[in-house]
């Protein structure tokens, strides 16, 4: 009989360092694991959306692009090809998967994510590190303050609370219901709910945490990535302060020099120590 494969499904939830997850294990092709992208950053977030919902047209980042309906419904497909393809044409046991916003879908999406591996002999594990809210709110404001984008307004003070408001209704993960959603499709078995605590990672990294429990002996700690790392106290106020007192009439060209500036910052007057902000640990 054959062998069924291991589809190990990494659902964030937001601010629990998904990011670092997927640019650490992009392009990893091992004769056991293997990492399953089609998008290009590793984040399936908006793949999985795309290919398992219920209307097409309603889909946030298809909608974005302005795909048609057609468009859309031929990205579905395409993504649906390249996850079936991956799984045939490799002999590993386990693939991988992770995008934070898989943990918002909807009851109906997780089925149809549930049905499509199992029609292809594949048993799902779910992985969801959980992080305390008063956390999340400071991780938040300092990805607003360090990386807004090129159409941010033309002073911090009109950007920053409206951007606030939206990254916090998108990202306040709601752990009651998503738990909720996917203990309706999903055996208890099956779901490993996880504490995003910093100190009980090995080396307090939750890359080396999650390839651990997914069995990858093989990999090297130095091959994991560290991405928006949280600024210290000292280069948050700095770049708070310069803000407050800086307005911006060609937005690109500043956005470049912002970008610049916080990676000095955080080179300069990041200690070893994570930074507090509003009494919270910081860890993005």
């Amino acid at each position: 009989l054959k062998s069924r494969k291991r589809v190990a499904l990494h659902i964030g939830a937001h601010k629990t360092g998904s990011s670092s997850l997927q640019a650490s294990l992009l392009g990893l092709d091992l004769p056991s694991h293997r990492y399953v992208s089609y998008a290009k950053d590793g984040n399936e977030s908006g793949p999985f959306i795309s290919a398992f919902t219920d209307d097409p047209m309603r889909t946030r980042p298809d909608r974005y692009r302005g795909f048609s309906r057609d468009q859309i419904v031929r990205q579905r497909s395409n993504i649906l090809r390249y996850y079936d393809e991956s799984l045939k044409s490799s002999n590993a046991h386990t693939f991988i998967f992770s995008g934070e916003a898989i943990s918002k879908l909807p009851v109906s999406s997780l089925k149809q994510i549930k049905d499509f591996f199992e029609a292809r002999d594949c048993d799902i594990e779910i992985f969801i590190y959980m992080r305390p809210l008063q956390d999340v709110v400071p991780s938040i404001f300092q990805q607003v303050l360090t990386a807004p984008p090129s159409s941010w307004a033309n002073n911090l003070k009109l950007y920053l609370f409206p951007r606030l408001v939206d990254l916090a209704q998108r990202f306040l993960p709601g752990y009651p219901a998503v738990a909720e959603n996917l203990l309706q499709v999903f055996p208890r078995s099956a779901i490993h709910f996880l504490p995003f605590t910093k100190a009980a990672f090995p080396q307090g990294d939750v890359v080396l945490d999650f390839v651990k429990r997914i069995d990858l002996q093989t990999y090297q700690s130095s091959s994991a990535v560290r991405v928006n790392e949280a600024c210290s106290v000292l280069a948050t106020k700095l770049l708070w302060l310069e803000g407050l007192s800086s307005s911006w009439t060609n937005k690109d060209v500043n956005f470049a020099v912002r970008r610049k500036m916080v990676d000095h910052l955080k080179s300069e007057f990041n200690s070893s120590s994570p930074g507090m902000v509003f009494g919270a640990t910081v860890m993005t």
